[in-house]
């Protein structure tokens, strides 16, 4: 979990919780048995929708991910220190060789470059909490949305993220690339330079408009 430039987010945080609709998953490769129906319900209980194969790997790294959004830092890691209670739960999410790429940021590789990574966002944000929004899981891919809050000089500081995360038959993170919505940084701390909403003045109609004879005329040919 990176933490890319300062902003607030959005009044509100969020859509409130959803009833989740939980569907078995098929076999894993190796022959595992696949999760029976409703299970994860520790899981359900934290996000706002969990949907897809959930398979027991899938299961597996939604705790430690959810565990990390929750638990206080207390005093800031030193960079570098890979045994800080918070930075440990953090590596407990990936494999020793899991890659990470955050947008606008290199690619890391191993426990001691995510490690030394998360390690610097904690001295910077120690107050970091997340979490989960909309989770879909395909066995071994999850896509993971989350809503993130830091506090930053006094000022809190939301944003969404969407996650791709490819996961070993142990739940741990081989692969993982994470998105952030930097409109709403941009858009509530320094507005003058947020760029154009991409879906400004695009809404669903909740009731089409009757055809006038002109839009008819053109339509028809008539």
């Amino acid at each position: 979990m990176g933490v890319p430039a300062p902003g607030t987010g959005p009044p509100e945080l969020g859509r409130p919780a959803q009833a989740s609709s939980a569907t078995s998953a098929a076999a894993l490769p190796d022959g595992a048995e696949s999760a029976p129906l409703g299970d994860c319900p520790e899981v359900r209980a934290k996000v706002e929708r969990l949907e897809g194969r959930i398979t027991p790997n899938a299961c597996a790294f939604m705790k430690p991910q959810i565990a990390f959004g929750e638990i206080p830092t207390g005093t800031p890691p030193a960079i570098g220190d890979l045994n800080h209670p918070r930075v440990k739960a953090y590596l407990d999410i990936f494999d020793e060789d899991a890659t990470l790429w955050e947008a606008g940021a290199n690619s890391q590789r191993g426990h001691d470059m995510i490690g030394t990574s998360i390690a610097r966002s904690l001295q910077l944000v120690p107050d970091l909490r997340y979490r989960g929004t909309d989770v879909v899981a395909d066995g071994s891919t999850m896509m993971s949305g989350q809503w993130n809050e830091v506090t930053l000089k006094g000022r809190t500081v939301a944003y969404p993220q969407i996650a791709r995360n490819v996961l070993g038959d142990d739940g741990k993170t081989l692969q993982a690339r994470r998105y952030y919505d930097r409109y709403a940084l941009f858009r509530d701390t320094v507005p003058d330079l947020a760029p154009k909403d991409l879906f400004e003045g695009i809404a669903d109609s909740a009731g089409q408009r009757p055809l006038t004879e002109a839009s008819s005329s053109a339509s028809t040919g008539v």
